[in-house]
């Protein structure tokens, strides 16, 4: 039985966490420490850097596979006792993964799983109401254009304007929705 891509990334990260052990369970003990809160990545690594004081030791952590992971950390949601990760290690790709803090135990979740967690920081009792709205505008975005290339994106102004251009160019009728 062949394993999913998300277990193969999950295990990649618990055997990352592994070879830190030590540094990383001092590490999240402060990260728990402040309580419920999202950390953006400098936050991660300040926070990193109070626990390993040694420059040498922090830098052959942030060298192993861990540090690679890290620093494709977009933001850390902490809801004691966990700490989930939103990794982005590529444009236009998410991995979301929760870490236990006593035995840095990782499960791969969901999208909707992470913004429950990340509800949870600000009204806890939301987060579990099963009757809570939930809006999703995707389904309006459908005349939009989309970048297809991750190439494209830092390019949106360059694709849009090209976008308005050719459908200005059509012909009269073609102005009349601006």
């Amino acid at each position: 039985m062949t394993s999913s891509p998300a277990l193969n990334r999950t295990q990649s990260l618990t055997d990352a966490l592994r070879q830190s052990r030590l540094h990383m369970r001092r590490c999240f003990a402060q990260y728990m420490e402040k309580g419920k809160r999202v950390m953006k990545l400098h936050h991660l690594m300040d926070e990193m850097e109070k626990v390993i004081e040694d420059k040498s030791e922090r830098d052959q952590v942030l060298g192993s596979d861990l540090g690679f992971i890290v620093c494709y950390t977009q933001e850390a949601i902490v809801v004691p006792p966990h700490i989930i990760f939103a990794i982005r290690r590529n444009p236009g790709y998410w991995e979301f993964t929760k870490v236990r803090s006593d035995d840095l135990a990782a499960e791969h979740i969901n999208v909707a799983d992470y913004l429950k967690y990340k509800e949870m920081i600000y009204d806890e009792e939301w987060a579990k109401d099963e009757n809570a709205l939930e809006v999703d505008f995707g389904a309006f975005d459908f005349l939009t254009p989309h970048m297809t290339l991750s190439s494209s994106i830092g390019n949106g102004v360059d694709f849009i304007s090209k976008f308005l251009s050719s459908k200005l160019s059509r012909g009269d009728d073609s102005a009349q929705p601006l």
